[in-house]
C-alpha cells in the first residue's frame, strides 16, 4: 500500500456512491411505472415484461457492486489500519478527512484550524509518512479493477 491506494480508495469509493444512487433512481423509476402498468391496460403484459427485464438487469447490477463495495471495505480496513499506526495525530487527522471522508484540503484546513497553505505542507509530510509506515509493514493491497 502507498499514497496512490489513498487516492484510488478516494476515487473508487466516490464512483461506486455515484452510481449506487443511480441505480437506486433507476430502480425508484421503473417501480413507478410497474405501478402505473399494473392495471388491465391493453399490452401492458409487454411493459411489465420490459419492466420485469429492466428490473432483473438493475439486481445484477447491484450485485456487481455490492462485491466492489466489499473490496474498498477490505481496503477501508487497511487503510485505517495504517492510519492507526501513526504518531502524529494530525498527520492522521488530515489524511482520514481527505481520502475517507472525501473533503478537500480547503474544508480540511477550515476544520482543522490552519491556513491552507500549512495544511498542504501538512498533508505532504503526512503522505510521506504514511509511505514509510507502509514500507515498515510490507503491506500490500489489492487494487480494485
Amino acid at each position: 500500500m502507498n499514497r496512490q491506494d489513498l487516492i484510488d480508495y478516494k476515487i473508487d469509493s466516490e464512483w461506486l456512491k455515484d452510481r449506487i444512487q443511480e441505480i437506486e433512481e433507476r430502480k425508484a423509476i421503473l417501480n413507478r411505472l410497474t405501478a402505473i402498468y399494473s392495471g388491465d391496460i391493453k399490452g401492458s403484459s409487454k411493459i411489465n415484461d420490459k419492466v420485469a427485464e429492466d428490473l432483473a438487469e438493475l439486481i445484477d447490477e447491484t450485485s456487481t457492486y455490492e462485491s466492489t463495495l466489499q473490496e474498498l471495505e477490505k481496503k477501508l480496513v487497511e487503510i485505517i489500519e495504517i492510519l492507526d499506526n501513526m504518531e502524529n495525530k494530525t498527520y492522521r487527522n488530515i489524511l482520514f478527512k481527505t481520502y475517507i471522508q472525501g473533503k478537500n484540503l480547503t474544508n480540511v484546513a477550515n476544520e482543522v484550524k490552519y491556513d491552507y497553505v500549512y495544511t498542504t505542507r501538512l498533508h505532504g509530510y503526512a503522505l510521506k509518512e504514511f509511505d514509510k509506515i507502509c514500507e515498515k509493514y510490507n503491506m500490500t493491497i489489492k487494487v480494485i479493477e
